[in-house]
């Protein structure tokens, strides 16, 4: 039995399945509800933005529910309302729809979504990486004979979806260390990520991929080390999570986004240089934090956005050996992003 064959057709048909999802979230949210109260200022000048899952994350700091309650959308005059619990694969057609006005993107995901047809454009950089705080680390077990830089051509590597980041930094790896067809050679395994270590710890996968910070690996996962970080691969520029709203936004109310953005940047700025009190801020937020993983990300300096991190993922989707392929093949850095709304673009 051709086992290679068999890792290329699961793999074309998750590929599909994922394409075929994210065109069926930006297609039918092409419409407003009516009630997309960010286009909308009110008499005292305050512009409210509906956002998703305030204070219910209880492994990461949330930096939106931080800001909000150290008052850093209040002084731009910015009210967030919670949108209650949405899940993320929903996301793209709720701010399309006006559910939410505001939301925080994997920048891959982003660009998948624009590609695909969704009207919608990054204002604000969320979280960014370091080497000490990359977006995601994979793992295998201790006495692997796996080191970095070694062939993965066969392995079996377990991730929580086919998105993006999940399976963009494996097929990447892989391409980076000479492996001329990685979607071919590279079996993605999906399964809940909370199973994803027992899992490898079986002998089911070689490779498992974590979103968790390489210095919590010792603590929670005994018996496994780092084989990759995507700081790798990339350094500093594959793992941004941005903050996207509707393009129409940018017309009818660019004031509104200003202020946002403004807000946005404040709060970043501020949990990158107080680190442990804004976690003990969300600690107060949180009902219930769980503690073994809570972890603070880094954000993006002054909330400011990087054509060649936008760039760098067109190229990966124009590259034919990444998750996906693009639609649109003259896909510019401009068709996703701005930076024309906040006030740091400048200095």
């Amino acid at each position: 039995m051709n086992t290679r064959k068999i890792a290329k057709g699961k793999f074309r048909i998750a590929s599909f399945a994922l394409t075929a999802l994210v065109f069926a979230l930006t297609a039918c949210g092409g419409g407003s509800n009516g009630n997309n109260n960010g286009t909308n200022a009110a008499e005292e000048g305050n512009y409210v933005f509906k956002v998703a899952s305030l204070n219910t994350n209880a492994t990461s700091l949330d930096s939106a529910s931080v800001g909000l309650a150290k008052g850093f959308f209040e002084e731009e005059g910015v009210t967030l309302e919670n949108a209650g619990d949405i899940q993320v694969p929903q996301y793209v057609s709720a701010l399309q729809q006006g559910a939410i006005d505001a939301v925080l993107l994997m920048t891959s995901d982003g660009v998948a979504a624009v590609d695909n047809g969704a009207d919608i454009v990054s204002v604000a950089g969320g979280m960014d990486v370091t080497e000490e705080k990359p977006h995601m680390i994979y793992l295998v077990n201790e006495d692997s004979p796996l080191r970095y830089g070694d062939g993965i051509s066969g392995k079996k590597v377990g991730i929580a979806a086919i998105g993006g980041c999940m399976a963009g930094f494996p097929l990447e790896y892989a391409r980076q260390i000479g492996v001329a067809d990685p979607k071919a050679e590279v079996e993605l395994i999906t399964s809940p990520e909370n199973t994803l270590v027992d899992s490898l710890r079986a002998g089911t996968f070689d490779i498992v991929g974590l979103h968790i910070l390489p210095s919590q690996v010792e603590k929670l996962y005994p018996g496994t080390r780092i084989l990759f970080t995507d700081y790798d691969l990339f350094g500093d520029k594959g793992g941004d999570i941005d903050w996207y709203v509707k393009r129409s936004l940018l017309e009818e109310n660019p004031d509104a986004v200003r202020a946002f953005v403004a807000g946005i940047a404040k709060t970043n700025n501020w949990i990158n240089e107080n680190t442990e009190e804004a976690m003990d801020v969300y600690r107060g937020l949180v009902p219930e934090i769980n503690e073994d993983f809570y972890r603070a990300a880094h954000f993006a300096e002054d909330g400011l956005l990087y054509e060649d991190h936008i760039q760098l993922w067109i190229d990966l989707f124009g590259s034919g050996t990444n998750i996906q392929d693009l639609v649109i093949k003259n896909l510019k850095p401009g068709d996703v992003f701005t930076n024309e709304y906040n006030p740091n673009s400048g200095r």
